[in-house]
């Protein structure tokens, strides 16, 4: 659920709390200009303060370790931070309540309170009263209230205690009453704080707790009266005019739960959306509304301006910004941006170019394939995608697991999924549109495989694409017209060229060499196939098998590093590298990068031309060197990730043009705030080196053989197809022997394929041998 306190909103800029960090965009355009990071614990609370003379605008943060920092706007500089400390018991001391009433900072405490400590605070709001700026932060049992001083002993006390450690409690406070509400969702009661009640110095705080006639969804409070509007599940509307009174309005224009709800700065008018993608904008006086119609989904929440009230923040489905006239009832600006916490929303990305430059592709989310920008982190192009999901209750976790682009982006390939429910999988292909500048659906193809596609990749090259599932990987070619067909077709359809059965049912990834001449399948080995041409009906010829004897895992994160012709992979606990200058010797390099013994790897990607990167469990992030002639498999550095959630999936987006620099940038999806853009410097000093063992040791035979085996793996990466074949050629080629393998295995599956023919079809042996003699010669 998406919190308006996360979110600040003047003429200067828009600030938006992403973890544990503030973008800032333009008000008018909603580009993003600068990121300002802090110490590492996620941001709760926002809130913009202007000056008194209007031409300063000042920013206030805090996170769930109760930091707070304060900062410039323009230009963005902090000028102050500071811990507040948490008082235990609710009865204010003398110092807190002088603070509260005149503004001077409360005595620091020593005593933190447990659920602080453990969880931290949830939601942080900020009020002004009095000429004073106050923060509420309420965290599992209670909500606490703290006059901000630009003084480094601040403290906190306790104006609202709740019985138990609820989940799903908010808040939400008047901007310049002081009125605090706590609520918890889909329940029907909530506790409110009156300033009046905190006045008092000899007594504890008092809090009134009402039962709600709703179950509450969204809540906001008045900026200037103690009013209070309410939300339902259902889409209901409740407005008290007075909490003190028990007497209210109530409406029922939305039929969908009431997401947001926001009064505006003078508190005359209240703002509502829902599902409906419908902002309702009210006269709190008459009870009259109009409608702005916005048609950018769901409505989270609304963030008026505190410099201009008639220009209004939305924050919609999938993390949309979008601003909103109120003077023209008309939506101005629409952006849109990344998830602002995913909680493992995303499955995976891509890193490839868009429109001629580099670009991330974001997948996992139900309805909405992402090309976004790694600089801005904003979506360049989105591809909304309405389908069976209309007819499920409850969106699935992972609506696109895998995309592609061909064409230079002309054609995109997806892939979705709707598990658990018994709606088919659907493989998609998008033709662009140059007059509506957008992508149409080309084909869709219901239930490709009999089970779950595993990896979806794009042959550039040939214009191909591979998809794997548990029992076969198959190939789809796109259909061109012929002159003699009866029909054209507005778009060209695909349609799966052939189909390789799987080596075995423990199948977990696929990679393609860029020509598109290889095709590696692991399980807990790596198997290599010749794919350069796929023919209906015929296996694909099996080049060789990678193996390694350290573990039975399906090996992930499978990787090709064409610069130095290694294969890389890892399970668990190991990062296994094969050499393909000699792929017959079958001796993986097992390096186990963490000195833990119980961490286990989380991502691989490649990090320089000569090197790899590797994600642990423990935030480590280690480098490995690839390179066969110097130190294979050795560590090169090791350093802390800048990231305290645990990273899921990571491409380098220096993979096209690998240079030597220090720093590279790393696109990394992690478990908490979903997609983000990381720089990572590693120390080119000898470090410890990461312990690591070889599945067979490499003797000196090994190595002498290793010489005879470079012309073989010479052809695995030529442009040309002509070696697959298997064609009769000069003296040199008869004697090569890959040639004769290859040769050998196609005249094998020729015969097999004849004598498994029904019997009365079958010619005679010598029939069959002279014909093939033929063949070869050329005569037939």
């Amino acid at each position: 659920m998406v919190s308006p306190n996360l979110f600040a909103h003047c003429d200067d800029a828009l600030c938006v709390a992403e973890d544990n960090a503030v973008a800032f965009f333009a008000s008018k355009t909603l580009k993003k200009f600068r990121e300002e990071r802090f110490t590492g614990a996620r941001l709760c609370g926002l809130y913009t303060q202007p000056s008194s003379d209007g031409k300063q605008n000042t920013l206030h943060v805090m996170d769930v370790e109760a930091n707070w920092y304060v900062l410039s706007i323009k230009p963005v500089a902090v000028k102050f931070s500071t811990t507040i400390c948490l008082q235990s018991d609710s009865v204010p001391s003398a110092s807190a309540a002088a603070g509260r009433s005149h503004g001077a900072s409360s005595k620091r405490s020593k005593t933190v309170p447990a659920e602080v400590t453990s969880n931290g605070i949830h939601e942080v709001h900020f009020y002004e009263r009095m000429g004073h700026l106050y923060a509420i932060l309420l965290t599992d049992r209670a909500v606490y209230e703290v006059a901000l001083k630009l003084d480094s002993n601040v403290s906190a006390v306790k104006i609202i205690s709740l019985p138990t450690a609820m989940p799903d409690c908010f808040a939400a406070v008047g901007a310049h009453t002081g009125l605090v509400v706590v609520a918890q969702r889909a329940q029907r009661w909530l506790q409110f704080s009156l300033p009046k009640d905190r006045e008092d110095v000899a007594v504890a705080c008092t809090s009134h707790r009402r039962v709600l006639p709703i179950s509450i969804q969204s809540m906001a409070c008045s900026p200037t009266s103690e009013a209070i509007a309410l939300g339902g599940c259902r889409g209901e509307l409740v407005v008290f005019p007075d909490a003190n009174n028990t007497h209210f309005f109530s409406d029922h224009w939305h039929h969908t739960p009431l997401t947001a709800l926001s009064f505006s700065v003078d508190g005359s008018t209240l703002y509502t959306g829902a599902h409906e993608s419908i902002l309702l904008v009210w006269d709190t006086t008459s009870y009259t509304h109009r409608k702005i119609t916005c048609d950018i989904g769901t409505i989270h929440c609304v963030v008026p301006s505190v410099s201009t009230g008639s220009r209004l923040l939305l924050v919609c489905n999938t993390a949309t910004l979008a601003t909103v006239s109120l003077l023209n009832m008309t939506l101005e600006v629409c952006v849109e941006g990344i998830e602002w916490a995913s909680s493992e929303a995303y499955s995976g990305l891509v890193v490839d170019r868009w429109m001629g430059q580099p670009a991330v592709i974001v997948t996992g989310l139900p309805n909405v394939l992402r090309i976004c920008d790694p600089m801005t982190q904003q979506a360049v192009y989105s591809l909304h995608i309405s389908s069976q999901q209309e007819t499920i209750p409850m969106m699935p976790r992972h609506g696109i697991r895998h995309a592609g682009l061909l064409g230079n982006g002309r054609v995109l390939v997806t892939y979705e999924s709707f598990t658990p429910t018994s709606l088919p999988p659907l493989l998609r292909f998008w033709s662009y549109e140059a007059s509506k500048k957008r992508h149409e659906e080309a084909q869709t193809i219901y239930k490709p495989h009999d089970g779950e596609i595993f990896a979806l990749r794009v042959d550039k090259k040939n214009q191909r694409v591979f998809t794997l599932a548990r029992e076969s990987v198959k190939c789809w070619e796109e259909v061109f017209e012929d002159a003699n067909d009866a029909i054209a077709t507005a778009h060209r359809s695909w349609r799966n060229q052939s189909t390789n059965p799987t080596p075995t049912f423990n199948v977990s990834d696929m990679i393609l060499s860029t020509d598109g001449t290889l095709c590696f399948l692991a399980d807990d080995c790596v198997h290599v196939y010749a794919v350069a041409e796929c023919r209906a009906g015929e296996p694909w010829t099996k080049i060789c098998c990678l193996v390694q004897n350290s573990s039975t895992e399906p090996l992930r994160h499978l990787l090709l590093n064409e610069t130095t012709r290694v294969v890389a992979a890892h399970d668990g606990m190991h990062v296994f590298l094969w050499d393909l200058a000699s792929p017959k010797r079958s001796n993986a390099c097992c390096v186990i990068p963490s000195t833990s013994a119980s961490t286990t790897i989380t991502a691989l990607c490649q990090f320089t031309p000569h090197s790899l990167l590797v994600a642990c469990e423990d935030r480590s992030l280690v480098e490995i060197s690839c390179d066969p002639l110097n130190s294979f498999g050795n560590s090169l550095g090791v350093i802390k990730s800048t990231i305290s959630s645990r990273i899921l999936h990571m491409v380098s987006l220096s993979s096209e043009v690998f240079t030597d620099e220090k720093e590279r940038q790393v696109a990394v999806v992690d478990d908490v705030s979903g997609f983000r853009v990381i720089n990572v410097s590693m120390p080119r000093r000898k470090l410890e080196e990461a312990r690591f063992t070889e599945d067979a040791t490499r003797s000196a035979e090994a190595h002498r053989a290793a010489d005879g085996d470079k012309k073989m793996v010479g052809t695995y990466f030529r442009d040309d197809v002509v070696w697959q074949q298997a064609n009769p050629g000069s003296e040199g080629d008869v004697l090569d022997s890959l040639t004769k393998t290859n040769r050998i295995k196609k005249v094998n599956t020729w015969l097999r394929n004849v004598l498994q023919e029904p019997s009365y079809t079958v010619p005679s042996m010598a029939s069959v041998l002279s014909l093939y003699l033929r063949q070869q010669n050329g005569l037939g």
